[in-house]
């Protein structure tokens, strides 16, 4: 754990005190400015996790929230945000949350809560893989052992240490069955103060990559953009994420384009539930804006997004979908306008035609 501090002299003095064994890697941030943080953060690529103190952060809670946003596309550290003073149901608590900090991060007390939470991210253990199981560093066959450091198990198939001999009941077959009828020894977890320099190193590396790896998940992104204007491309994208829905599958539908028309639904249905950037209705979640996008990708497992008409949308974010759709019909004046997406076309995109007849 590299836990860098952007607060005030007063939090940093308390988590200094909570170091008094110095088994914690505590480096101090300058937060003369967001600049000056985002440099120090960025440039040394070398922290787990970050404390931030909204006190402690130039300008006011939207400079926090504006930080974070181009944090998380540039960094894969667990940020712990101090909200000293601040009601737990504000505004900035809201959109923490909805950035993707987790609410156990989110601190009011720079005493007691943040203690409890700094040593609960300092002695977890990574999830994936026991303390126990990291391999020694080699010992030169020149170096004697210290009686004291030798394991009890050793050679416990062929014979006990010379020293245990004292202790061993003439009985050696039933001593040995019952070591043997023990659980291995990588059931077990080692206390801190017995934790070596080794395997912290090696703990502090498979925490990094759950981390990068929980931060490398996003959702996958359907685009659908309509050969021309009024072509049903909102009424596919709705089609798209009810199916998905249907399948079990976490989806919401973003506007990407200038003309948003789905915040007018939540005026016709009497149970929908409207928020500042989206709408649910039915269980469908319906944002507004692109500007969602960053702070949802990681909350869905698919992302459908409306370009409008695709003569008009953005091509460079339509390319960067994973699945790219064009909305077609088989009207003279129709399919005419296929040919506008032909000179973007990268090999990938699918041409689905609306309400054509079998015939």
């Amino acid at each position: 754990m590299i836990l860098g501090l952007a607060c005030t002299e007063n939090v940093r003095s308390e988590l200094h005190s909570l170091n008094f064994r110095g088994n914690l890697d505590l480096r101090n941030l300058e937060c003369s400015s967001s600049e000056k943080i985002l440099e120090q953060i960025e440039g040394k690529q070398c922290f787990t996790h970050v404390l931030f103190d909204a006190d402690a952060i130039p300008g006011s809670g939207d400079a926090l929230i504006q930080l974070l946003l181009r944090l998380r596309q540039s960094t894969t550290i667990e940020y712990l945000i101090l909200l000293e003073g601040f009601p737990e149901d504000s505004r900035i608590v809201k959109e923490l949350l909805d950035l993707g900090v987790h609410r156990k991060n989110i601190l009011f007390s720079c005493t007691l809560p943040l203690r409890l939470r700094i040593t609960e991210i300092a002695l977890a253990a990574p999830p994936t893989q026991p303390i126990i199981s990291i391999p020694s560093p080699q010992i030169s066959e020149n170096v004697a052992i210290p009686e004291e450091n030798k394991s009890p198990t050793e050679d416990i198939g062929e014979s006990l240490n010379e020293n245990l001999q004292p202790l061993i009941p003439t009985e050696s077959t039933k001593i040995q069955e019952t070591f043997e009828s023990e659980p291995s020894t990588s059931d077990f977890i080692v206390p801190p103060s017995e934790i070596t320099l080794a395997q912290a190193y090696a703990e502090l590396q498979a925490r990094m990559l759950s981390i990068q790896q929980e931060n490398l998940k996003t959702a996958t992104l359907i685009a659908i953009a309509g050969a021309g204007q009024r072509i049903g491309t909102t009424t596919q994208a709705l089609q798209i994420l009810m199916y998905l829905r249907t399948q079990n599958r976490s989806a919401a539908l973003v506007e990407m384009h200038d003309h948003p028309c789905l915040q007018s639904y939540a005026d016709v249905y009497s149970d929908a539930v409207l928020h500042t950037s989206h709408c649910i209705i039915n269980g469908h979640p319906l944002y507004f804006s692109p500007e969602s996008l960053p702070t949802i990708q990681k909350e869905y497992q698919y992302l459908i997004l409306d370009f409008g008409n695709f003569n008009q949308c953005s091509i460079s974010e339509f390319l960067k979908a994973d699945v790219k759709i064009i909305s077609c019909g088989i009207k003279p004046w129709e399919t005419e306008q296929i040919n506008n997406t032909f000179r973007d076309n990268d090999g990938s995109f699918q041409y689905l035609f609306s309400f054509v007849p079998p015939a």
